[in-house]
């Protein structure tokens, strides 16, 4: 989906004027993903000056709340929208591809 969003924006905007390119992910993270093409994404968004955000129903760190986390030791802020279920395999990974690409961009201010 990002790879076809980057391709679309790129030609819906050649020849237009425009400040700036960005593209915002609504995600939970639950469908599978392949890092296959990481590498050239990242390369691209950088190339092509586009940005990008993800916007996720949990916060960042959830990762490490553990199943059997109690309330009393997270803030209501941090709770995760689905209180003791936690995040599934399938999220954890995605997280980390997130956060992967994020930090890959934020090294060239591509955030």
């Amino acid at each position: 989906a990002l790879i076809v969003c980057m391709d679309l924006l790129q030609k819906e905007t050649i020849g237009k004027k425009y400040d700036k390119r960005h593209i915002e992910v609504f995600a939970d993270l639950g469908s599978p993903f392949s890092e296959d093409q990481l590498d050239i994404i990242i390369a691209n968004l950088k190339k092509t000056g586009i940005s990008l955000q993800f916007f996720l129903p949990f916060p960042m760190n959830d990762e490490d709340r553990g199943e059997n986390a109690s309330a009393s030791t997270h803030d209501s802020k941090n709770q995760n929208s689905f209180p003791g279920k936690g995040l599934s395999e399938q999220q954890k990974e995605g997280l980390q591809m997130v956060k992967k690409l994020m930090f890959s961009l934020d090294q060239e201010e591509g955030l």
